[in-house]
């Protein structure tokens, strides 16, 4: 089976740049939509597993400045890593 690196958006309707702008009943059904698009992700797609992305600020990766969560459906044979995974180069301490 052929894996493509895909994902899906969820955006709130209320307009707030970070995360912790959210106002708490908003968290609240944007952590409900999360779990039921995972939810649908996993039905349709059958993933290995799934990674879920938000960042915060440039420091934090944000580049699109309207918070937002991306649902990343994943294989065990795709090459995505975690950015703190050390890599050849890196320097030991």
């Amino acid at each position: 089976m052929c894996h493509r690196v895909v994902t899906t958006l969820v955006v709130p309707k209320q307009h707030v740049k970070y995360l912790w702008d959210l106002h708490p009943d908003m968290a609240a059904c944007l952590g409900v939509g999360l779990q039921r698009v995972a939810r649908r992700l996993e039905d349709r797609l059958q993933p290995d597993g799934l990674t879920l992305f938000q960042s915060n600020r440039s420091a934090g990766w944000q580049t699109v400045f309207h918070a937002h969560f991306h649902l990343v459906p994943r294989s065990e044979s795709d090459e995505l890593v975690p950015s703190w995974t050390k890599r050849d180069g890196d320097y030991e301490d």
